[in-house]
Parts: C-alpha cells; sequence; structure tokens
C-alpha cells in the first residue's frame, strides 16, 4: 500500500504494478542509485526528517 492508500503489488526486480489501475497509467520500473555519499567534515548538524528515517547532514557555519 503506498502513502496514499493505494494497493500496489512489489516484484523482487524492482518493479511494481498497482492493482486497480491499468497497465498503461503506471510506470512500473523504480530507479535507485548504487553510489557511496558521504559527508563533509564541516557538516555536523544533522538536519532529521519528520515523516521518513532519513537524516542531512549541514554545515551549521553555512
Amino acid at each position: 500500500m503506498t502513502e496514499i492508500a493505494e494497493e500496489v503489488v512489489l516484484y523482487h526486480n524492482g518493479t511494481r504494478k498497482y492493482v486497480n489501475q491499468e497497465k498503461d497509467d503506471v510506470e512500473t520500473s523504480v530507479n535507485y542509485s548504487m553510489e557511496k555519499f558521504s559527508k563533509e567534515h564541516a557538516a555536523t548538524f544533522l538536519l532529521k526528517s519528520a515523516k521518513v528515517a532519513i537524516g542531512v547532514r549541514l554545515d551549521p557555519k553555512e
């Protein structure tokens, strides 16, 4: 189920299908990056999201 209560089927290959929508109306691939991310030494302030489990490090002097 999506955040707006749409029912989906998730497949192991990274694709999905909406249960109650036409096939042509839906993008079925999920793009993701294998790039490794790192933080700058001066980025000491952690800004956390209130909605998802994610945080971003910021330089408090900028």
